[in-house]
């Protein structure tokens, strides 16, 4: 028997249709593919770290002299002697009498007695300074001015410099040549008044002048000493590291530090990343890697330049020149070659240290002694193209605009990022996420100003309206 039409009507209209299967949205899927980053960098980081602690541990008979080093740091780091903190002390000692009258002074009795005042009455004096203003970016510098380059490259002779940011503390003029000369001379140079210098933030250095004037030379030193001191108590013995625990749970939330093996670690890779390096390598970079990441790279550079042609906002000219670029971009992977090929070369690099595995402190301090005779020398030494601007032993990429370079180390060319033997469409999703990443980096605020590769004003126009 047929239905009528108001049957149909009710039928049709109490039967359940299929809901629509809901698509993702844009926000879900930045979410998902972030936290699926961020899982595999955590695994990548724990096998990474790993192998730090491997090759670490123990000496070995072959180990060359960098290698030996860097196993002695290691193991100062993880012992935490006592003597870093006398000699600590003993290197600040006059500082440290002061702080300890400074304390008493502000001890908790006087502070209740007077209601917090004497130190309330500091703060504002404080936040005047330019690196605690609320403000800052509205007063000293936008962020976006601060990733251009071209707004960075401010370029003078050193009398300019005296001249257009004259400064005065305790009445007296400061001289930018005395400064400069004192710093230069750990490495035997002299700057003459006609240097060139580039000045990064010259709206800072002019608002300096006039707060400068409200502080004493004592004033400036004690700044420096204390950032100093807070820069160093890290590196000393847990009596010391505790002293901070207040401070930090008020800062972060909490008062736990990274393991020690994992901080050492840490610790000398970023002072002798090419001995480190070859330790990682040695260890667990597979060589045939790097044909591999060399032929995604090729494939993916590719793409980017067929992209170009879609590109409706982007005029010919700046088309030709990206891809000139893209063309021109160099790329360094795993490591670079001698510092498993040339014992004497990496002996050299690190020939001035001499690292003692009772006194960490005191490696500290060579550190930071002969990681700035490296950097200053470099003003008078011919730049050299095939330096590596990271360690191999990073779970990072990299992109210099400078240099045109995108570099990957061997610490991230790993499971799951990547591996030679796994299929090919998990290191597109893994290693060759990235490789897009970091060459589109020449391309970017930065990039884009470096190389003869300049947006032309019809691009940008239309690439803001689009």
């Amino acid at each position: 028997m047929g239905r009528s039409e108001s049957q149909m009507d009710i039928t049709d209209i109490n039967t359940p249709k299929p809901k629509k299967k809901q698509r993702w949205t844009s926000l879900e899927i930045y979410l998902s593919v972030l936290v699926l980053l961020l899982t595999i960098i955590a695994v990548t980081m724990i096998a990474l770290y790993a192998t730090y602690d491997d090759v670490l541990q123990e000496p070995k008979s072959d180990d060359i002299e960098a290698v030996q080093k860097a196993k002695t740091l290691y193991r100062s780091c993880i012992n935490e002697c006592k003597c870093s903190s006398l000699y600590f002390i003993k290197s600040v000692s006059k500082y440290a009498d002061f702080l300890i009258h400074l304390f008493s002074l502000l001890s908790k009795a006087i502070i209740d007695s007077r209601g917090g005042g004497p130190l309330l009455k500091v703060l504002p004096d404080i936040y005047e300074w330019p690196v605690a203003t609320d403000d800052w970016e509205q007063v000293y510098a936008k962020p976006e001015d601060r990733n251009d380059p071209m707004l960075l490259y401010n370029k003078m002779k050193l009398s300019q410099v005296q001249n257009n940011f004259s400064l005065e503390i305790n009445g007296k003029p400061f001289s930018w040549s005395n400064f400069t000369n004192e710093i230069m001379s750990t490495v035997d140079i002299k700057i003459t008044s006609e240097e060139d210098v580039v000045v990064y933030a010259p709206e800072y250095l002019t608002k300096l002048k006039l707060i400068l004037t409200k502080y004493s030379a004592r004033d400036l030193q004690n700044l420096m000493s204390w950032r100093f001191i807070m820069d160093l108590v890290s590196s000393l013995s847990r009596t010391y590291k505790e002293s901070r625990n207040a401070f930090r749970k008020a800062l972060y939330g909490t008062t736990s530090e990274i393991a020690a093996w994992r901080r050492c670690a840490n610790f000398v890779n970023a002072n002798m990343d090419s001995a480190v390096g070859r330790l990682y390598v040695q260890a667990a970079f597979a060589g045939d890697s790097k044909h591999v990441v060399e032929d995604l790279i090729t494939q993916i550079r590719e793409v980017f330049i067929q992209t170009l042609d879609e590109l409706t906002w982007m005029d010919a000219e700046t088309k030709k020149r990206a891809e000139e670029k893209a063309l021109a971009i160099k790329e360094r992977i795993g490591y670079p070659d001698d510092i498993l090929s040339d014992d004497n070369k990496l002996n050299k690099e690190y020939e001035e240290y001499k690292y003692k595995e009772d006194e960490y402190f005191e490696n500290i301090m060579q550190n930071v002694k002969y990681g700035q005779h490296k950097q200053l020398k470099k003003l008078r030494e011919k730049v050299d193209k095939d330096e590596w601007i990271s360690g191999p032993a990073v779970v990072n990429a990299f992109y210099s605009s400078g240099r045109n370079q995108i570099v990957f180390p061997a610490g991230i060319l790993q499971p799951p990022f990547f591996s030679a033997q796994q299929s090919k469409s998990l290191n597109y999703g893994g290693i060759g996420m990235v490789i897009g990443h970091e060459i589109t980096h020449g391309f970017d605020d930065s990039g884009k100003v470096h190389l003869s590769f300049l947006w032309q004003r019809y691009s940008l126009r239309k690439l803001i309206k689009s």
